[in-house]
């Protein structure tokens, strides 16, 4: 995580750190905080290292807030650029960016009148536009007809008594679909060229059957999914799009039905939205580090008896960290105390001529190493036959049964 930035009118085009083959070191996340701006905080995930050559490693990005769309750059290597935790190959040292886009409060509503408020004004329509009569209920009985009215149930009595999209008492535009392909709805707005922008409303059935699809465009282009009403009546349903202005100066919105169904296709539209976006980002950089596991070095007594116990330390170089430590003993010895750390303490039981052995493992290599330890045989008490008594000044022979002898020195026990 490096910088953010934020950009007035930004945003939409089109998401750390896990390692199958182990991550290293990650610094400290206090160090590196999280990007935000416009309400959006973005986390791309803390730096880290990992093993040479590379491998496969899961981004772990994250975003906070109301963001309508982010992205991972550079694509290349993920399995998909487009969502918070993308499984990354990793080759190379690279740094991977997440982007975030938001609406920014400071940004002004580029749509006229798209909650309808001002009754029918600032859009223009290939539909007929029909008043409200006083107590008249069949003003919108004709297909490819629209009104701006609190309820839709005052032009057609088909129609249900739903509420705006806000449920506030307040207009909505209703349309009875037209037979043959017509524009709804256009506006044309100012814009900035290369400039980001989100557009969203919100389509509702007022009739069961036959509901309304709808496409959004901009400057003749289609933007964004088809979207489809509901079947049940006054359930809202949102569109949202993105949309890059390029070398335009100005942005002309259009809603068109491609139902063109004469039965049903009845709907209502709200509060139709266009705003210039701003985006937020933050990078996570990945480094390989070729890492070599030391060969452990163990010291401790070579010779024993049996029965004795000898203590058995490995030391390494202090880079880099050892993760784990597993020793090994032949049969007739036993790890009292110490697996898994650097020191353990063997009871030898058995006379024996055999190794004591460490394998260890660092976050990117593994190595080992033995150690020769001869443990002898504890040899029976000598015999010795003889006078029990002896005169003062007299000799006498001595028979010593048994040759075999003990002597330790200087800590080795050597048989004789």
């Amino acid at each position: 995580m490096l910088e953010w930035m934020t950009s007035g009118l930004f945003v939409l085009i089109c998401c750390g750190i896990q390692w199958t083959s182990q991550p290293i070191s990650p610094p400290d996340p206090t160090n590196n905080p999280p990007a935000s701006a416009c309400n959006l905080i973005v986390d791309a995930g803390p730096d880290t290292n990992v093993c040479a050559p590379g491998g496969t490693i899961g981004l772990m990005g994250s975003v906070t807030g109301n963001a309508i769309y982010y992205y991972w750059t550079p694509a290349s290597g993920l399995n998909n650029a487009f969502i918070l935790n993308p499984t990354a190959n990793v080759t190379g040292p690279v740094t991977y960016t997440l982007r975030a886009y938001g609406v920014d409060p400071n940004n002004p509503q580029l749509v006229v009148n798209g909650n309808f408020s001002g009754g029918n004004t600032g859009f223009n329509s290939d539909y007929n536009y029909v008043v409200d009569l006083p107590n008249v209920q069949n003003e919108m009985v004709p297909e490819g007809t629209y009104a701006v009215i609190p309820n839709p149930n005052l032009v057609h009595t088909g129609f249900s008594a739903c509420n705006d999209h806000t449920g506030g008492g307040g207009n909505m535009m209703v349309i009875n679909g037209a037979a043959n392909l017509q524009d709804i709805w256009c506006q044309t707005v100012a814009v900035s060229p290369n400039s980001y922008y989100n557009v969203s409303a919100w389509v509702a059935s007022v009739n069961p059957s036959s509901p309304a699809q709808l496409q959004f465009s901009i400057n003749n282009v289609p933007i964004g999914s088809i979207i489809n009403a509901v079947p049940s009546p006054c359930t809202w349903t949102p569109f949202n799009a993105v949309w890059n202005s390029g070398s335009s100066t100005t942005a002309t919105i259009c809603i068109l039905n491609l139902n063109t169904a004469q039965g049903g296709n009845d709907f209502a539209l709200d509060d139709i939205s266009m705003v210039g976006l701003c985006v937020v980002e933050d990078e996570v950089e990945i480094t390989l580090v070729n890492e070599q596991a030391p060969v452990p070095d163990i010291d401790g007594p070579t010779f024993l008896c049996e029965g004795e116990t000898g203590t058995y330390t490995a030391s390494f170089p202090p880079d880099p960290e050892i993760l784990s430590f597993d020793w090994s003993v032949p049969s007739g010895a036993i790890i009292t105390s110490g697996q898994g750390t650097p020191e353990v303490t063997v009871l030898w039981q058995d006379a024996q001529e055999d190794e004591i052995c460490l394998d260890i493992e660092t976050r990117c290599d593994e190595n080992s190493a033995c150690f020769d330890v001869v443990v002898g045989t504890v040899p029976a008490l000598p015999l010795i036959s003889g006078p029990s008594t002896l005169c003062p000044g007299k000799q006498q022979h001595f028979i010593l049964q048994s040759w075999i002898r003990m002597i330790r020195l200087n800590g080795l026990s050597l048989l004789r």
